[in-house]
């Protein structure tokens, strides 16, 4: 049984006041007057206007990013930073000139992923040539997830870079106070078994100790370039 458009409109329920969109739902409504409400609704300008009003407004953001970016106006561009299978946790340059190799850890939190790629790559990179004097910069390490058992272990290991009988330096950096004190505790640990490293707060001081100039290490051995 199909309803007449003007018989609904011209029913009982057509003489009653006009309401609202936002009054739509209040209560108990027979099929009828739905119908007749919605019919209403669809030829009258004004109650389609009060009905888009009385919708809920959802924002859908794809990505989120730091409210004061949102109320800015002006363009802030976004760095997103991935993790996944191949991703470059350290770099490892040379200074041919001066023997020096200097290995830069990307990490703000070390894991001990990082720690054994950085140890299994300087092995790899240093099993010709040398002796190499070496600066292991730390300055974007924040904190790290290796238990203090397992930095007593790495000291006791055999050095990832050697030394050789000319006792080149090997300094570490830390900047940030977490870092530093592990490395402090590297450091005395490698003692008993005759590994030697200095641990400053800064390149600089690095650099000064080795001898060398940031501009000198021209070399870059891992991650590996590919060649076209």
């Amino acid at each position: 049984m199909s309803i007449d458009r003007r018989d609904a409109a011209n029913g009982p329920a057509a003489r009653e006041p006009a309401k609202s969109a936002c009054e739509f739902g209040a209560g108990e409504i027979t099929a009828a007057q739905l119908l007749t409400r919605q019919l209403l609704v669809s030829e009258s300008p004004l109650l389609q206007y009060e009905a888009n009003q009385a919708r809920p407004i959802i924002f859908d953001f794809a990505t989120s990013f730091p409210f004061d970016d949102f109320l800015s106006l002006r363009a802030v561009p976004r760095i997103f930073i991935t993790k996944g299978a191949g991703e470059m946790q350290y770099q490892v340059d040379l200074d041919p000139a001066h023997s020096v190799i200097r290995l830069t850890v990307i990490e703000e939190m070390v894991s001990l992923e990082c720690a054994e790629n950085c140890y299994k790559g300087l092995l790899r990179v240093t099993s010709s040539g040398g002796p190499y004097a070496a600066i292991y910069d730390l300055t974007m390490a924040k904190g790290t997830t290796i238990p203090t058992d397992m930095i007593r272990d790495f000291a006791h290991r055999r050095p990832s870079i050697p030394t050789g009988k000319a006792g080149k330096p090997h300094v570490v950096v830390g900047k940030f106070p977490v870092i530093y004190g592990l490395a402090r505790l590297f450091q005395m640990c490698g003692e008993f078994v005759g590994n030697c490293f200095e641990v400053v707060h800064s390149l600089e001081e690095a650099y000064e100790i080795v001898g060398v100039r940031p501009e000198d290490f021209t070399v870059c051995l891992l991650p590996e370039r590919l060649v076209a």
